[in-house]
């Protein structure tokens, strides 16, 4: 059904992640993808209606992730938002929302939703927030993701950018001296 084709061109689009972060999909996939996004409107029965609710979550991740890709951060954020009356959001849709903010230049609201659900970033959702953090000198926010990289099982990559995203912080809120400390 639905699901699959989406599961299915998905994973399709997702396998250069190169052309994928770029936005170089073939037009094939675009075209596939498009097509498999279709099959869920109007979303009111195809999808909050018609889904389990055990797989729901994760069907919404997909289809607010495949709108990312389709470039309809927009409409991304939309399915985000109607998810809200049936499930709190999983940290797969938190880094899909954050990245559909990022590329519609909403850094407020990134850093807001970082803030909000802190606990429940993953590492890719985490990096992405912190680096948005540091550019706006919200030193706080930096440090409590980093803090949050710190306590849980990270990666060193992970930690090792966390600092310097602290610095980057410290530099850009005027801490000149703080962000040679830490460093």
């Amino acid at each position: 059904g639905r699901i699959t084709a989406l599961t299915a061109v998905l994973a399709l689009a997702a396998q250069d992640p190169v052309a994928r972060n770029y936005g170089m999909t073939d037009h094939t996939t675009i075209a596939m993808l498009s097509t498999a996004v279709q099959a869920f409107e109007p979303r009111a029965t195809t999808l909050w209606k018609n889904q389990s609710r055990v797989t729901l979550p994760d069907d919404t991740s997909n289809l607010s992730y495949a709108y990312t890709l389709l470039g309809r951060c927009d409409e991304a954020l939309q399915v985000q938002a109607e998810s809200a009356a049936y499930f709190e959001p999983t940290p797969r849709m938190l880094m899909v929302r954050i990245g559909a903010l990022n590329e519609l230049g909403r850094r407020d609201e990134i850093c807001a939703l970082a803030t909000l659900y802190l606990e429940k970033l993953e590492p890719a959702a985490r990096m992405m927030a912190a680096e948005v953090a540091a550019s706006e000198g919200n030193v706080k926010l930096v440090d409590a993701l980093a803090l949050r990289a710190a306590s849980g099982a990270t990666e060193q990559n992970e930690a090792e950018a966390m600092i310097a995203l602290q610095a980057m912080a410290r530099l850009r809120g005027g801490a000149t001296m703080d962000a040679v400390k830490i460093l």
